[in-house]
């Protein structure tokens, strides 16, 4: 029952750091909502860890636990995949503009 509290008041917390960090314009609404959605199921499967066992059962997964690890390591490995993704256009971006740079002779221009 403890480890429930603990989790749940980390979930708040986490919740709370999210909406800070939107009004603080860190992040925009749709990663607002994607991680809000993400912490409310969290809670949900916390909060109630039999739900996880139904859905499990009714997608042909023998428990609970092992439904929310998978979802896990598909979502970490589609996460790592956009990640990488978004390095290779930033590392394109940057070469492009360093080119830009050693054409002109490296001048500032003001």
């Amino acid at each position: 029952m403890i480890i429930k509290l603990i989790l749940l008041l980390f979930i708040a917390f986490a919740v709370f750091r999210l909406f800070k960090r939107y009004s603080e314009k860190a992040i925009v609404l749709r990663w607002l909502i994607l991680w809000l959605l993400f912490w409310v199921a969290s809670g949900v499967v916390v909060a109630a860890p039999e739900l996880t066992t139904r859905v499990a059962a009714l997608v042909g997964v023998g428990r609970g636990a092992d439904l929310a690890l998978y979802v896990a390591v598909f979502a970490l490995y589609y996460l790592l995949f956009r990640v990488m993704v978004k390095l290779e256009r930033m590392e394109k971006d940057i070469s492009k503009i360093v080119e830009e740079l050693a054409i002109r002779g490296g001048k500032n221009e003001k």
